[in-house]
């Protein structure tokens, strides 16, 4: 999740401008517009905004040795290698997977129950779980697509820092119809599962705590959530409470709609047996 946080894209802007200006040097094209690697600044900046207004500062303040512990024991039971676990400053309940680190913020920490930490560490574990997955599917018309999309776009700053704007309108024309396909693709194809996916995570940690009093107790204490349970788009948290209301019942789990998510959940669930 949330690339753009890597500094590497600033590295890539560094490189683009290197390219254009050997490219200037050598056809004589004029340098127009602002350096690629500014660009590229304000696209990492933005991106550490998102993750601030997320989860707050990284600041390990939290980071006991007991919740280490925890996290490493969680890391096991869910099969996972290669975790770290970071905290933050973050004045909401809520946590966050990213390039395989699990970031939770003071709030959770100071708020809620060891077993309501659990569950929701729990959570992110399993979203990692389903970027393995994705990771090992070739058949993911997504990850194909942002391959295309990124050297067209470089080639888009290459083209816009020189003085061939033609060149520009065909690679931003080509990427509308690119970013249209695929929407449409994933429309038809129910390819937009956040919703299901949410609710996946949150049932397959329940089924590794045992239990869903956790999940409650750290789904009430949220104060964010989709505002209409939607087929499509992230789920309510009246839904998720739902679900886990229902885990404690013994009923059994709905069917995910997209029957892709519903393979991969069975995946995840037979492989954590």
């Amino acid at each position: 999740m949330l690339p753009v946080l890597s500094p590497l894209i600033i590295f890539i802007g560094i490189g683009l401008d290197i390219v254009a200006f050997a490219i200037h040097r050598a056809t004589g094209l004029k340098l127009q517009n602002m350096p690629i690697t500014m660009f590229c600044l304000q696209i990492w900046f933005m991106g550490a905004f998102i993750r601030y207004s997320m989860i707050g500062w990284v600041d390990n303040a939290g980071l006991t040795s007991e919740l280490q512990g925890s996290f490493s024991e969680l890391v096991l039971r869910f099969r996972l290698s290669g975790m770290s676990l970071k905290t933050s400053s973050g004045k909401n309940v809520n946590a966050l997977c990213s390039r395989k680190t699990v970031y939770i913020s003071k709030a959770s920490l100071d708020q809620l129950s060891k077993e309501a930490i659990d569950w929701l560490i729990g959570h992110e574990l399993t979203h990692q779980k389903f970027f393995d997955l994705l990771d090992g599917d070739p058949s993911i018309t997504a990850k194909r697509t942002a391959r295309v999309a990124i050297v067209l776009l470089c080639l888009l700053g290459i083209s816009q820092r020189l003085e061939f704007s033609w060149v520009g309108a065909i690679i931003v024309l080509v990427l509308i119809i690119l970013i249209f396909a695929t929407t449409t693709f994933a429309a038809i194809e129910g390819r937009d599962f956040t919703r299901d996916t949410e609710l996946a995570c949150d049932y397959v940690s329940m089924v590794q705590m045992g239990t869903s009093v956790g999940a409650v107790e750290a789904l009430e204490a949220m104060k964010h959530g989709g505002a209409k349970n939607k087929p499509h788009g992230y789920p309510s948290k009246e839904a998720r409470i739902q679900q886990a209301m229902d885990f404690e019942e013994g009923k059994p789990r709905a069917t995910c709609a997209n029957a892709k998510v519903e393979a991969e959940v069975s995946a995840i669930l037979a492989g954590l047996k």
